[in-house]
């Protein structure tokens, strides 16, 4: 298989991603071994990848967890599945307050009801209902 300089490219870059079938790889190694520019190319990409990865690991170095940490985490994981996770407390106070408002409004309302809504009481012994 005869493959051009812009597939050679892409078959490099898909192998430096871990991506490349072995009938490609095969095909791309018989490339570069006849093609002097893709291998240079080919080295330039494996040494970048290098790099890159060296800079990437001593900047964010893999820090292995204790088996504390790890025991909670799991510890957490278990209750969350079987629904034993206790609820934090700051969800009920919002809830409460809630229910409060809601209470309260219709307390409101009632009374607000009662005293514009009913008919007006005649008062029994006043001057309108005395006759004259």
């Amino acid at each position: 298989m005869s493959l051009t300089h812009a597939e050679a490219q892409r078959l490099m870059q898909a192998r430096a991603d871990g991506l490349l079938p072995d009938d490609q790889a095969q095909a791309l190694d018989e490339h570069l071994h006849d093609c002097d520019e893709c291998r240079r190319a080919s080295a330039r990409l494996d040494s970048l990848e290098l790099r890159l990865k060296a800079s990437l690991q001593q900047r964010y170095p893999l820090e292995q967890p204790d088996e504390r940490q790890v025991g909670a985490v799991m510890e957490r994981i278990a209750r969350n599945l079987s629904g034993k996770e206790p609820r934090p407390s700051r969800l009920r106070l919002p809830a409460g307050l809630a229910w409060g408002a809601a209470a309260l409004l219709v307390v409101a309302l009632l009374a607000w009801s009662i005293r514009n809504l009913l008919p007006e009481r005649i008062a029994l012994g006043s001057p309108a209902s005395s006759p004259t």
